[in-house]
């Protein structure tokens, strides 16, 4: 027992692990994105120094070493061995969402060589593109895992309660949405866009929106989002919005009508 090995490992507890380190990689990647937009605080002030490469450290730790890739790549076999496909193609749209962003990010990613352990400690970065197109695979791949007859229900998903066909359109959205950034350098990518567009299996409605479910409670554990816990605390915030970005927000909502 003080040596499991991932043969003996419990998919849907895997499951829970590998939404908890997205969850967590989700958090970085939008924090960048939100300062560098300037929707969040942001001290730079300028973009050339802003950041270090050490800044990046918990999003590289969330998606590699210890977070989504390590233990959905264990998860995936073990998960397709027991008929839980479901589970098995819920971490394949993490993976594959997780891949994308990096690339979104810092355009060459390890991959290829990724995920090899002490057997490579250095992996090449592959290009960009490539990862790209590896990430439609998944998604595919995925696609493929939802509709499989015989699955084991899923007891525990902290997205959609084990909702495939959600899980299905939120697919078929990052596939929409990786096409896109693709467009301007690939041509091929436009009867792939037109067929997802007509197909219409996308998300559509607020009640299929990829959302994180965080709790209320305060302590053992904090279950409340970072920014929420961080935020309301007894020392107060330490966080703020750009009065301009806030104004934008609601005038859009009221129809260019909006005072603070």
């Amino acid at each position: 027992p003080n040596y499991p090995s991932p043969s003996t490992a419990d998919v849907d507890l895997y499951l829970n692990q590998v939404q908890l380190s997205f969850k967590d990689f989700y958090n970085s990647a939008s924090d960048y994105g939100g300062q560098l937009s300037r929707q969040q605080i942001w001290y730079g002030p300028q973009y050339s120094n802003a950041y270090q490469p050490s800044s990046f450290d918990g999003e590289w730790q969330n998606a590699y070493s210890d977070g989504v890739f390590n233990n959905a790549n264990s998860l995936i076999p073990l998960a397709e061995s027991q008929q839980k496909y479901i589970q098995a193609g819920i971490a394949r749209v993490l993976m594959a969402y997780t891949y994308g962003t990096l690339v979104d990010d810092f355009g060459d990613i390890p991959y290829s060589e990724a995920e090899l352990g002490a057997a490579n400690t250095n992996p090449v970065a592959d290009k960009g593109a490539a990862v790209y197109t590896a990430v439609q695979s998944m998604l595919d791949s995925a696609i493929i895992d939802f509709g499989k007859p015989g699955a084991v229900a899923v007891p525990s998903d902290l997205f959609y309660n084990g909702n495939a066909a959600n899980w299905i359109a939120l697919a078929n959205t990052l596939k929409l949405k990786f096409y896109m950034q693709t467009r301007l350098v690939d041509p091929t990518v436009t009867a792939k866009i037109t067929a997802l567009m007509t197909a219409n299996n996308l998300i559509n409605s607020s009640s299929q929106d990829f959302q994180f479910k965080y709790g209320t409670n305060l302590t053992s554990p904090d279950s409340r989002h970072p920014h929420y816990g961080a935020d309301y605390a007894a020392g107060g915030g330490g966080e703020y919005l750009s009065n301009y970005f806030m104004w934008k927000v609601v005038a859009q909502k009221y129809n260019g009508i909006a005072t603070i």
